[in-house]
Parts: structure tokens; C-alpha cells; sequence
């Protein structure tokens, strides 16, 4: 029978920044451009996992650059923070082990380049941090080599739901002045599917087969 996996984690709290303990065994050492990265995605985004201290020793095991960019923002700002309960010798091996472990993935480019161009418009924001990232998974180089995710992917279509943003407004000037008008249907446009267009007028309920209610 197989073993289950114990589950080590025994709450989920919040205290000050200045509460929190460093670890003396921590290797991680973070250069200025991941804490810039750090900083934007806290300040934009926020706190959306918490670190990690161990119980039974006071020791921070996670989370060491977001407590100190915590404490160079505000101390007294509350932090959330995983609590687990772990023998000295068990919080030696996953503070050597987490980071490691993580960093053993694969990555698949075309996810990775579909999930960045989604973020960028999604944040507009976060482009130029969510470039550079993007661009340290790939090619170096300059600038020209290195266009911003925007420029590379444009807008790709139906990908953004919100049609009132200005370059989806823009396209779709660009696609009446071509003629093209999403009311007169898929076939109105060269090559298009013979589908109908979509009839908002008639709103009589059916029951999800074609029948109506």
C-alpha cells in the first residue's frame, strides 16, 4: 500500500514584517534586478502566497527578499505566512531542496510565449517586467532583437474579452474600413464560413437543443 503524504503545514496566519525570523542557513541570494521584479509585483499585484516559518524553530524556510522588501516598504505592514511543523533536520532539507527542485522543470516555449503575451494584455502595466522575464527565457540581445511582447504577438484575437479597450477599437475600425462588419455574418467576408450572424433581437428562451421553451 502506498504511503500518503503527511501534511506538514498547521496554520495560515498573518503577523508584521518585523516579527519575522531569517534563517541562518538561507544560500539564496537575490540581486538587485529580482528584487525590482519582486517590488512591481508586490506593489501591483500583492501578496498572493504566503512564506513559510517553521513552528518549532522561528526559522523563516520561505519568503526571505519578499520579508525584506516588506521591511524596506513598511515593518509594521502584515504579511501572510504558511506555519509548518518540521524537526531541525526536516527544515534543512526542504530549505535546500525547494528552490532546486522547482527549478528542474521543462518549459514548454509556446506556453510560456502564449501565457506572457496574455498577461501583458492583460496588465499593460507589468509589460516591460513581464518583457525582460519573458527575454531571459530566450534570445539576449538589444533592444531591436528583443521587441516587447506586445510588439511581437500584436493583439491576438479573442483573447482579450474587454472590447472597449482602445486597440480593440481599433481593429475594429480597421476591419469596417475593409468592409468587414461582424452584423452581416461570417460569409459577408471573403473565404468566411457560411454561419449566420448572431440575431440579438429574438430572445425567446429554448431549452439547449434547438427547441423552444
Amino acid at each position: 500500500m502506498q504511503k500518503k503524504f503527511r501534511i506538514r503545514i498547521t496554520g495560515f496566519e498573518t503577523k508584521k514584517a518585523s516579527a519575522f525570523k531569517f534563517n541562518p542557513l538561507n544560500y539564496r541570494r537575490h540581486g538587485e534586478a529580482q528584487r525590482d521584479a519582486l517590488r512591481t509585483m508586490l506593489g501591483v499585484v500583492g501578496w498572493v502566497q504566503g512564506v513559510i516559518e517553521n513552528k518549532r524553530t522561528g526559522n523563516l524556510i520561505d519568503g526571505h527578499a519578499r520579508i525584506e522588501e516588506a521591511l524596506r516598504d513598511d515593518p509594521d505592514q502584515a504579511v501572510p505566512y504558511l506555519v509548518v511543523d518540521l524537526s531541525e533536520a526536516e527544515e534543512k532539507a526542504v530549505l535546500a531542496t525547494l528552490d532546486p527542485i522547482g527549478a528542474m522543470a521543462d518549459i514548454d516555449q509556446a506556453a510560456l510565449d502564449l501565457l506572457f503575451r496574455e498577461a501583458v494584455l492583460g496588465m499593460p502595466g507589468l509589460e516591460e517586467l513581464l518583457t525582460g522575464l519573458h527575454n531571459s527565457n530566450g534570445d539576449e540581445g538589444d533592444g531591436a532583437d528583443n521587441p516587447t511582447l506586445v510588439d511581437r504577438f500584436i493583439v491576438p484575437p479573442f483573447s482579450v474579452l474587454d472590447t472597449r479597450q482602445g486597440y480593440w477599437q481599433l481593429r475594429k475600425l480597421a476591419w469596417v474600413s475593409m468592409g468587414l462588419l461582424g452584423e452581416l455574418g461570417r460569409d459577408a467576408a471573403p473565404g468566411g464560413s457560411p454561419r449566420p450572424a448572431a440575431n440579438y433581437k429574438n430572445r425567446r428562451r429554448g431549452d439547449g437543443r434547438g427547441r423552444e421553451i
